[in-house]
């Protein structure tokens, strides 16, 4: 009579030790207090004092510089803010300068019907150059014409004066000079 009384609490110790064990089986460490969501699954935080590896990948900002991830969620540094700008430069054909982080090189005269000065003209006629272009990401070829404004990425170039005034007058002496207005946002 004592022997199921003894049986049945030596099944009701050992199914409490088996709960206990498996519990501790099931328990993991947390890492950090601070779960991280995101749509898949729950991540948690690295503690402060655990460094975080990013990969090495770099940004390339519109203005030239670059930018790296960084921080607990390896995301990239906003890139710097560029203020409005505007710069004006003179160049000749086949001449390379450097304005706002725009490389500007006239390569030809595609047109110049600019009325010469001893022909009365009902218009005054236009020119139109070829220009190469290079920024620090891309490079390319735009056509430019007087007084018309052009997006060359996120520029917008207007070629403003041509000297001299009319075809007839560029010679060795004086060749073609041009003004090229560059804005930057």
């Amino acid at each position: 009579m004592h022997r199921p009384i003894l049986l049945f609490i030596l099944a009701v110790i050992g199914a409490g030790v088996a709960a206990i064990f498996l519990a501790e089986l099931n328990q993991t460490a947390p890492i950090s207090d601070t779960p991280i969501t995101t749509a898949t699954s729950t991540l948690p935080v690295p503690p402060p004092d655990q460094a975080v590896g990013c990969t090495e990948e770099a940004k390339i900002c519109p203005d030239g510089s670059t930018v790296v991830r960084g921080g607990p969620q390896c995301e990239f540094a906003d890139c710097p803010a560029l203020a409005t700008t505007t710069e004006t430069i003179t160049l000749a054909l086949g001449e390379r300068q450097t304005v706002l982080g725009l490389t500007l090189i006239p390569t030809r005269v595609v047109s110049d019907s600019r009325c010469a000065p001893d022909v009365v003209c009902v218009w005054a006629g236009t020119v139109e150059i070829a220009i190469d272009a290079e920024t620090m990401v891309a490079h390319g070829s735009q056509t430019l014409t007087l007084g018309t404004p052009a997006m060359i990425g996120d520029y917008r170039v207007t070629l403003r004066a041509v000297t001299p005034e009319h075809a007839a007058a560029v010679t060795p002496d004086q060749p073609y000079s041009f003004t090229v207005e560059v804005t930057r946002p």
